[in-house]
């Protein structure tokens, strides 16, 4: 009908920021399906890209020409946050393949220290585990409880405990922890950490980065911004000193961790000298964006290609006005419905 090619010229001169995360090593994609990507699909929407003409910009270059008003039409912009292992190892070559440049937002806490990420871990070996019960006192000598597995909200329950248990930890012990959960729950934790499916880059690897036209730029170190100066800045200030030495381009574009966001942090980050910041919001942006409030395009191995193109020519924010209205709508409707009497 069109109708794509008509959102495409209305919205040229905004910018799709498109955000992915992981790629699958091993199937994660049906463990968490808009954190890890086949592949396959990450390639097919390459392709997708480079069969429409849509010009793929750097991440710094596009900011500057957005607030220029000098935005090439229906430009791109690549994201891909926390910094997998898969990143170096299949979204860098396969960028490299198609001539695009991309920005990795790197956090660098579980990146230096080389296991995988702790919290990630606990959540897979549920998600993965067989077993139907658990007996938390083999993981966690301090935790005690019998899990029945077969139960959502046991298992939700006994995940946040393990989790708020470890993450106080170092990662000898976190480690410690994981390989015991992975023998209860007959999950290998070995084969997860040698296969590095839940791990970050090392840093000879995110150095390596620059070599496939990547920008790599801040995630915060620990992968947490909470409402608290001193903390902000220090979990900016750990970030940027672990990446300096591993990046030659300038350190100033930042994501907020897991897309939380509020604009009472933008005088913390003025301090910290961050240009641009970017949530997880969906939507095109204009040169009235707020530059620390970025939107983007979250895509995953759940969004279809035809989903994936109404993304990147604002036909799905449309789609969202629409739905909006008319929710509101009926809502509106059956509140008068109500307090007129009729059925």
């Amino acid at each position: 009908m069109g109708l794509f090619r008509l959102a495409r010229w209305i919205h040229r001169k905004r910018l799709c920021i498109l955000c992915y995360h992981g790629l699958a090593v091993d199937g994660e994609s049906r463990f968490r399906p808009k954190l890890f990507m086949e592949p396959t699909t990450f390639a097919s929407r390459l392709a997708s890209l480079k069969r429409a003409g849509i010009p793929v910009l750097p991440l710094g270059e596009a900011a500057k020409l957005l607030y220029a008003g000098r935005l090439p039409d229906n430009a791109v912009v690549i994201t891909i946050d926390d910094g997998f292992y898969s990143t170096y190892g299949s979204a860098a070559p396969a960028l490299r393949a198609h001539g695009f440049p991309a920005t990795v937002y790197m956090t660098t806490y579980y990146a230096l220290k080389g296991t995988p990420i702790y919290r990630l871990f606990v959540h897979y070996a549920f998600w993965a585990t067989r077993s139907r019960h658990l007996q938390l006192s083999e993981v966690a000598q301090n935790l005690d409880g019998d899990v029945d597995l077969t139960e959502v909200a046991a298992r939700d329950r006994a995940i946040a405990r393990l989790v708020e248990y470890g993450e106080v930890r170092g990662v000898e012990e976190q480690e410690a922890i994981a390989e015991r959960l992975g023998k209860a729950l007959e999950v290998d934790y070995s084969a997860v950490k040698s296969k590095r499916s839940l791990s970050l880059m090392t840093p000879s690897e995110i150095r390596s980065l620059r070599e496939y036209g990547i920008d790599v730029q801040l995630h915060t170190h620990r992968h947490r911004l909470p409402m608290h100066r001193e903390t902000v800045l220090k979990e900016i200030a750990d970030n940027r000193d672990a990446l300096a030495a591993l990046t030659t381009g300038s350190l100033d574009h930042l994501c907020y961790p897991s897309g939380e966001w509020s604009s009472a942090l933008w005088p913390w980050l003025h301090e910290a000298n961050v240009a641009t910041a970017t949530t997880c919001d969906y939507g095109l942006n204009d040169a009235s964006t707020p530059p620390l409030a970025l939107n983007r395009f979250l895509d995953g191995e759940n969004v279809s290609l035809i989903e994936f193109e109404a993304g990147i020519c604002g036909f799905a924010g449309w789609l969202l006005t629409i739905k909006h209205w008319v929710r509101r709508t009926h809502s509106d409707s059956t509140q008068f419905t109500t307090r007129s009497g009729e059925p």
